[in-house]
């Protein structure tokens, strides 16, 4: 379905600035390969969000920390490892989604 079953704010500082941001965008939207969750890129927070949807109803969420100005995001060739480019700072943040799914 396309209709939202849960809507959540991404209000949030911005990460070095401290700065708060209204509407953070979500860069972008991909399912694991490994269990029943969504992996979501929130850019401008330094933040990612795992969406755990085994129950719509009730869904959960994780949020972890990674570098600021995380934008162009993609799975290794194996689809274990999600790869997300920091270009602004030169850096990348790699999630072993596998890993995080035991």
């Amino acid at each position: 379905t396309l209709v939202p079953k849960k809507i959540i704010t991404t209000h949030n500082t911005i990460y070095d600035e401290q700065t708060y941001h209204p509407e953070p965008r979500v860069t972008s939207i991909l399912s694991s390969h490994y269990k029943p969750e969504f992996i979501v890129n929130m850019k401008k927070t330094n933040k990612i969000m795992f969406v755990d949807y085994t129950d719509l109803k009730n869904l959960k969420m994780t949020e972890i920390e990674t570098e600021h100005f995380l934008h162009d995001d993609e799975f290794d060739s194996t689809k274990h490892y999600f790869i997300i480019t920091a270009n602004q700072r030169g850096k990348i943040a790699m999630i072993d989604t596998k890993k995080k799914a035991d």
